[in-house]
C-alpha cells in the first residue's frame, strides 16, 4: 500500500488524510440499515459510544481533537499547541494497521 499523504487545509489546526487503497474499517453504527459513509467524532469517547473503533483509535492520539471520515479519506484536526510530526506518525501507523487488517 502506498504511504499516507497529509495536505493542508485552510485551517492550519486540521489535515486532510489519503491513502490510496485502504479502506477505513466500517463502523457499527448504522443509518436506515446501511453503515455511515461519513462520519464525524470530536472526542474518543463519542467514537466508541458509537461503536467507531477506528475513528476510537485515532482519537486516543494526543493533541488530535476531530476526525472527519468519509470513504475516501479522512480529515483529522489538532489543539493549536499539537505537533504535526508526532500526530502524523501516529496516524500514518493506525491506517496502516487498519488497511492490513489489524484491528485499531
Amino acid at each position: 500500500m502506498p504511504p499516507v499523504s497529509f495536505s493542508s487545509t485552510p485551517n492550519p489546526n486540521a489535515l486532510r488524510c489519503d491513502a490510496p487503497g485502504a479502506r477505513w474499517p466500517a463502523p457499527t453504527t448504522q443509518l436506515r440499515g446501511q453503515p455511515l459513509s461519513i462520519r464525524a467524532f470530536r472526542s474518543a469517547a463519542a467514537a466508541l459510544a458509537a461503536g467507531d473503533h477506528f475513528a476510537h483509535e485515532l482519537l486516543l492520539i494526543p493533541g488530535l481533537t476531530g476526525v472527519l471520515i468519509h470513504d475516501d479519506w479522512l480529515t483529522i484536526s489538532k489543539l493549536p499547541e499539537g505537533k504535526w510530526p508526532a500526530i502524523k506518525r501516529a496516524v500514518n501507523a493506525i491506517i496502516l494497521a487498519a488497511a492490513q487488517g489489524g484491528q485499531p
